[in-house]
């Protein structure tokens, strides 16, 4: 009878193993899918979509280290192309992407941990625009450079924050000089050119320095035109408009 025992014991024992393996293969299966959709939605611009079904595969599997990757992609391209409406605010989103954006500026990897930080920048960027005081910006754009030098999205995000209107240490020329080395920098890293043109432009459209920063905007459009590259409706006003006054 004990050895009737012990044999059954053992045949319930695989059954419950192999119900439990295609229980994990099943898992498996379900949360390489959600990863596959959320990077198609993150490409459609669709970002909440993405980071829904990210969270989706996440729940499935917390451990999954393709999942966490996604989530961070997600992260960093919702943050750079953000946008909000009706009563929303840029804290709204940036306080639930910011959890993974810490996890990623401690990766080993040094491109991954550089670009975390400079999103963090960005991210603290976002929320001083809404009023909130007290918060970091250069300070992740610096150590993110300390790590990768010839990061783009540290050095266009740098400009940008040189210039913007929400930094109030701008009061000089020299500033505009500065802020031509990093976007200059950004340019020659060849990525994301057209994102690193797009804040280029935005920066010099709103900053606040006279006629010398309308002249430099209408020279950097006159390069995107040279180059191939195209102005959208907003820029090519704008250009108009720097025309007029400088």
């Amino acid at each position: 009878m004990g050895g009737i025992t012990v044999v059954i014991s053992l045949v319930l024992g695989t059954v419950q193993i192999n119900g439990l393996f295609s229980d994990w293969q099943e898992r498996k299966v379900v949360v390489s899918q959600l990863i596959e959709a959320a990077a198609l939605q993150t490409d459609a611009r669709d970002y909440k979509g993405a980071w829904k079904l990210i969270d989706e595969a996440l729940n499935l599997n917390p451990s999954s280290l393709l999942a966490r990757q996604q989530q961070m992609v997600i992260a960093m391209v919702w943050l750079r192309n953000i946008q909000v409406q009706g009563t929303d605010t840029f804290s709204y989103i940036v306080d639930k992407l910011l959890p993974i954006l810490y996890l990623g500026s401690v990766n080993e990897n040094v491109n991954t941990a550089a670009n975390a930080l400079t999103h963090i920048g960005w991210a603290n960027y976002l929320r001083i625009s809404d009023g909130v005081g007290g918060l970091e910006v250069e300070e992740y754009y610096r150590r993110a450079l300390n790590l990768d030098p010839n990061n783009v999205y540290a050095h266009v995000m740098w400009g940008y924050w040189i210039l913007s209107q929400e930094n109030h240490n701008v009061n000089s020329d020299a500033d505009l000089d500065v802020a031509k080395l990093h976007f200059s920098a950004a340019l020659d890293s060849q990525q994301n050119r057209a994102f690193v043109r797009k804040l280029q432009l935005s920066a010099l459209r709103q900053a606040h320095h006279g006629s010398i920063v309308q002249i430099e905007y209408i020279k950097v459009a006159q390069e995107i035109l040279q180059q191939k590259g195209t102005l959208n409706q907003y820029n090519r006003a704008g250009v108009f408009r720097a025309m007029q006054d400088s």
